[in-house]
């Protein structure tokens, strides 16, 4: 169950999952506004899909900026294809140890108008991993429950959505900036 939250939260937390990784940010208990999107599994290497979105998405490395987090501000998340864009984590002016993260992953989002997400995250040289939800909103708070593998506990981040981007809350100190395709 560990690796599919893990799984989750790389659409909306991707600060990195290990054994002693904790939950998001927070928890809000959240009724799903509608099904999930769930095509015909099919069957990859390591095991069911839960749909048949392909990640399109390049590969994006982590960067690291100095300064704080910008607010996030909420929105309209538009229905369509997404892919990420950029991967940040803010630093502190004082921080003077640069961070050689070098991690870089490629992600695909598929959101329909119903509140259906499919997405299909990959490290740099893994396999596809893809994982379906269905998300709501509130001012600035996403509420997601992951449908594929079926957990019941939605979870929430903060976001900001204009036209063509998504925008939501990496951790504490950083954000993953999606493009509208």
């Amino acid at each position: 169950m560990r690796k599919h939250l893990c799984l989750l939260f790389s659409f909306v937390a991707m600060g990195g999952c290990s054994e002693a990784s904790s939950s998001p940010e927070s928890s809000s208990p959240a009724e799903p506004s509608a099904p999930s999107l769930v095509t015909e599994p099919v069957e990859p290497a390591l095991g069911p899909s839960c749909h048949s979105t392909e990640n399109s998405a390049p590969l994006v490395e982590e960067e690291e900026v100095v300064g704080a987090r910008p607010d996030f501000a909420g929105g309209t998340i538009e229905p369509g294809l997404y892919h990420r864009t950029r991967t940040i984590r803010f630093v502190g002016e004082n921080d003077t140890q640069p961070h050689e993260t070098k991690k870089r992953e490629k992600q695909t989002l598929r959101i329909a108008a119903d509140g259906s997400v499919e997405v299909v995250h990959a490290n740099e040289g893994g396999p596809d991993d893809p994982t379906s939800f269905v998300i709501t909103t509130s001012g600035t708070e996403l509420r997601f429950t992951l449908t594929c593998p079926e957990i019941d506990e939605p979870h929430s981040l903060s976001f900001t959505a204009t036209a063509n981007e998504l925008t939501i809350a990496n951790g504490t100190d950083g954000l993953i900036v999606y493009r509208r395709q």
